[in-house]
């Protein structure tokens, strides 16, 4: 038990270092292309904020378990949108939603986080489905970028490469180390997690539940404390957004890959239309502008209810 709380430590600290390096190098790479930073955290912190994700859905596909990954995305976006953006909102006292001149860009990048909630509620996620997926995830990718994002910005980025300026190759090599480091002590700290837990005889239902969702969420949760100290709160609410969209986005492409239609055989409940109406909830009391700290307590008290349903119901 002390070993694990030592590893638990040091990783804490060495996610802490990897934090630093990606926020403050992906600053630096916008400010250097002159795009949104909001932009390309969500296209690119977002993506690297889910690698934990993508290794344990491709393993289990490969494991024949696809109803895992199935639910452990779907879990992993209601923790985000139900907890960490309200966390963010409650520490920084509101949050503004920097979605540049394009006003159906927030719109649709919640219709895509919500949507395999609505797919999965027939016990089927089936080829189709996951094609409306990868569609609408790919749709809003290009609407997001539009708005001095990343495709507006490969100019300066093909003079920087042309005049060699190893700036930009730091950058982005920081911030792939940075996500490194985020993505590896996150299963370090998680896996101890769950030792601790067996030790003192908390059930395998509650670890997965409120231990293991949000310890894949980790990177997003480093994300926010870091974003939060040096006040870099739109480059954390573009991770978030981003990374709960490729949790969609991830859902469409392994349900490809498994070649044949997911059946959820048990353990599906109504309860996780908690989040699409968090969504809608968040979009009408944001307005598109500002998440506001009591936004943050509406959808923080959501979670809760989300818990006590999956425990008691």
């Amino acid at each position: 038990m002390l070993l694990s709380l030592i590893e638990i430590v040091i990783s804490i600290v060495i996610l802490w270092i990897g934090a630093d390096l990606a926020i403050s190098s992906v600053e630096k790479f916008t400010h250097r292309l002159r795009a949104r930073s909001f932009a390309v955290s969500f296209l690119i912190l977002g993506f690297l904020t889910s690698l934990s994700e993508i290794s344990l859905g491709v393993n289990a596909v490969l494991d024949g378990e696809p109803q895992m990954f199935v639910g452990n995305l779907i879990g992993a976006s209601i923790v985000i949108m139900l907890f960490i953006v309200p966390l963010l909102a409650i520490i920084n006292n509101g949050v503004k939603l920097d979605f540049g001149e394009t006003k159906h860009n927030l719109p649709l990048a919640l219709v895509v986080i919500s949507m395999p909630v609505f797919l999965v509620l027939d016990k089927t996620m089936s080829n189709i489905d996951a094609i409306i997926i990868i569609v609408l995830f790919v749709v809003l990718s290009f609407s997001i970028q539009r708005d001095k994002g990343l495709l507006s910005t490969i100019e300066n980025l093909e003079n920087a490469i042309t005049k060699r300026n190893t700036n930009f190759f730091k950058d982005i090599l920081k911030i792939f180390i940075g996500s490194f480091l985020i993505i590896t002590t996150s299963k370090v700290i998680v896996d101890n997690t769950v030792v601790l837990a067996d030790t003192f005889g908390i059930s395998t239902f509650v670890i997965g539940l409120l231990l293991l969702s949000i310890g894949s969420n980790i990177p997003e949760l480093s994300v926010l404390f870091y974003a939060t100290l040096k006040k870099k709160r739109s480059i954390a609410l573009g991770d978030y957004l981003g990374s709960a969209s490729f949790n969609s986005f991830l859902i469409g492409i392994l349900t490809v890959l498994n070649q044949k239609s997911i059946v959820i055989e048990s353990g599906l409940k109504l309860n996780l239309l908690i989040l699409p109406f968090g969504a809608l909830a968040l979009l009408i009391l944001s307005k598109g502008k500002i998440v506001s700290k009591k936004t943050g307590w509406l959808l923080m008290a959501l979670y809760l209810a989300f818990v006590i349903t999956e425990l008691f119901a």
